[in-house]
């Protein structure tokens, strides 16, 4: 983190354990202060927000704003076809393993995502994905080959290129039976579909009212 504010970084996104995708081993509650201690630049509290009340626990730990991730993507204008299917879902249905691609990542819980987490993807098994990954970058599978042969750790950018084909059949297809689906803890704390601007509405007069109750007191 003082690497990034010595780089000239503006500001840091501080991904707690709780957020979709690659969060940290550290919950939001713990790392967001623990950053707050260590750098000057302002911070993006991510990972377990989703609502008003998300917002002043993480202005209380010291962030100046929050990301919503999970929530705009269980929002109207999102492309993400599984909404109803994580709106089920509670806060402790996903899974967290570095079996998808490599690096721990939680994603929901599912059938196919149980089936990938059992065992962790081979390079082999990686390739076919990652070359459907990589070819909406231009990328040909000799160059693939040769990335991963340089440096063993490119092995995880395969791997990863692997995941997002099964991403984005869950997010484009709305298939769950073969796509894995990143998603925070969050998820169980959403009860419906609502557009961006009632989200950021709904969450900023939650926050004041709970501020406001917190003075009176």
């Amino acid at each position: 983190m003082r690497a990034a504010q010595v780089a000239g970084a503006d500001a840091l996104i501080v991904m707690g354990h709780e957020a979709a995708g690659h969060g940290g081993a550290a919950t939001s509650l713990t790392l967001v202060p623990a950053v707050r201690d260590a750098v000057e630049l302002p911070i993006i509290a991510a990972g377990g927000f989703a609502d008003g009340r998300g917002l002043v626990a993480a202005l209380a730990l010291g962030a100046d704003a929050i990301a919503m991730g999970t929530r705009f993507a269980l929002s109207l204008e999102s492309p993400l076809h599984a909404k109803d299917t994580a709106i089920s879902k509670s806060v402790t249905d996903t899974l967290y393993s570095p079996s998808f691609d490599g690096i721990p990542c939680r994603v929901m819980d599912t059938r196919a995502a149980r089936k990938r987490a059992r065992r962790a993807i081979s390079f082999i098994e990686a390739v076919p994905g990652a070359l459907a990954s990589a070819a909406q970058l231009g990328m040909s599978l000799p160059q693939i080959l040769r990335m991963a042969c340089v440096r063993p750790a490119n092995l995880v950018q395969v791997r990863i290129g692997a995941l997002t084909k099964s991403t984005l059949l869950s997010i484009h297809k709305g298939d769950m039976e073969r796509g894995i689906l990143p998603i925070g803890q969050v998820q169980g704390l959403i009860d419906e579909v609502l557009s961006a601007s009632a989200i950021i509405q709904r969450a900023l007069h939650e926050a004041e009212e709970i501020q406001n109750r917190m003075v009176s007191v």
